[in-house]
């Protein structure tokens, strides 16, 4: 049994060929061509019009968000730029700051006591001992704020002692005199505080 839709379609085709068997060809083909004008109005009011509405807002959407990224681009090398420029500040910054350190901190070994060649011979002795290396006798010139040191031992024992003494603030060795035996090495060496001899020590 034909659905109801089906007799819509065959009561209008009935109807539609009822109508177009009254017409001339002439009326035919100007009713075809403004059915067919009326079928392209259609698809340009709503299918072509509105595709091209959402093109363009499509491609307006894209350009401003190409503006914005350029932007963006922009801003955060800008931001980059800033941030380098402020490290680079505070490089430097930092670099004046531990130049003023080490100034202070020269200041402030400057003013350290002059050498005591009493105060410095317990010292020694004790790191002797450690070492193996006998200290035969010493030499203390309290005006000269110099000690002088005589001992024997062993060449790598000797190097282990100007060693400890070099680790001094401004203690060096102003002449050593080494002179080999059958036991071991002789020295001789004279410990200065080259704050206070300038003319036999060049300072480092």
């Amino acid at each position: 049994m034909p659905s109801k839709y089906h007799l819509f379609i065959f009561k209008l085709q009935h109807l539609l060929y009822g109508f177009l068997s009254s017409k001339t060809l002439r009326e035919k083909y100007l009713l075809g061509i403004c059915a067919g004008l009326c079928v392209l109005f259609v698809m340009i009011e709503f299918v072509y019009i509105p595709l091209f509405d959402n093109l363009r807002s499509l491609r307006a959407l894209y350009e401003h968000t190409q503006r914005e990224f350029m932007l963006s681009s922009d801003s955060f090398l800008n931001a980059k730029a800033i941030q380098l420029e402020q490290m680079q500040s505070l490089r430097s910054e930092l670099q004046g700051i531990e130049d003023e350190l080490s100034l202070i901190k020269r200041y402030f070994k400057e003013q350290e006591p002059p050498l005591n060649p009493f105060m410095l011979m317990p010292q020694l002795i004790e790191f002797a001992k450690g070492e193996h290396i006998s200290l035969a006798s010493f030499g203390a010139y309290p005006e000269f704020n110099a000690l002088s040191i005589k001992g024997r031992g062993e060449f790598e024992n000797i190097l282990s002692l100007l060693s400890h003494i070099e680790s001094y603030d401004f203690l060096s060795i102003d002449f050593l005199h080494l002179k080999p035996s059958d036991i071991a090495i002789m020295f001789e060496m004279l410990i200065v505080d080259h704050r206070f001899n300038p003319s036999t020590l060049v300072s480092p």
